[in-house]
């Protein structure tokens, strides 16, 4: 678990503060949830085709420790959501290849005789470890940013409130290969690490895992304010008030 120093924690709490009233600017609500359930529902009424089994509790136990952040309009509706799980390891790879990162029984129980290829990472990705996922904007809140406030936002929240060492998230083949995970969600890193029988894909899948350390996930937030696409100031604007129930929440 990581330990900040006095300057970490005041840049993870000011990135929080902005990038909250940068969904406050839209006219939209932030709440974090621990119902995984209605996480699911929200992705599924989405029209969400291929659900990542780890963020679904038919498949596996949610821990008392993952959340989800959900943003809605002011009718209520979810116009974006991502979700996080934590995992204390000594080797994230390790719940990849036995497979109990996707089925509580592992691989087997998850893909049966069909055969996985799991190439591991060249980092070693170790300690508490957010794993990412559930990234969703409604069509009719696209192009406004959320795609990257809230990856950076669920993020610092990890690391500020949970000592997260590594986060990371697991992307289908058409994703990786676009700019987006780099770009948008702010990872450093990408590579393939799972080729082969993807069960909720219904088929053959090369899923790419991109992941980011504290120290990158700092950098990143400094350079927010010179992003080529959705640019964010790292001062606060002191005309939107937005309260920090996510402290005790998460």
């Amino acid at each position: 678990m990581v330990s900040l120093d006095r300057a970490q924690f005041g840049l993870l709490q000011q990135s929080i503060e902005v990038l909250q009233q940068q969904i406050a600017r839209l006219g939209l609500n932030l709440i974090v949830e621990r119902d995984f359930d209605k996480l699911v529902s929200v992705l599924t009424q989405g029209g969400v085709k291929v659900l990542n089994p780890t963020f679904d509790p038919s498949c596996n136990p949610i821990g008392k420790d993952d959340f989800w952040l959900n943003v809605t309009d002011e009718d209520g509706c979810t116009a974006a959501c991502i979700a996080a799980r934590i995992y204390e390891t000594d080797d994230f790879n390790d719940l990849i290849a036995f497979g109990t990162l996707f089925h509580p029984r592992g691989m087997k129980a998850f893909v049966g005789d069909r055969a996985v290829e799991i190439l591991p990472t060249q980092r070693h990705i170790s300690g508490v470890v957010n794993y990412a996922g559930g990234l969703w904007v409604n069509p009719a809140w696209r192009k406004c940013g959320l795609a990257l406030t809230l990856p950076y936002l669920s993020r610092s929240l990890a690391v500020r409130n949970l000592g997260a060492d590594f986060s990371c998230g697991y992307h289908l083949r058409s994703l990786a290969l676009s700019p987006l995970p780099v770009e948008v969600y702010g990872y450093v890193h990408q590579e393939l690490s799972y080729r082969g029988f993807y069960p909720p894909a219904g088929g053959y899948e090369e899923m790419h895992l991109g992941y980011i350390d504290l120290g990158e996930s700092l950098g990143r937030i400094e350079t927010l304010p010179d992003h080529p696409q959705y640019p964010i100031s790292m001062i606060p604007d002191p005309r939107i008030v937005v309260a920090d129930p996510l402290l005790d929440q998460v």
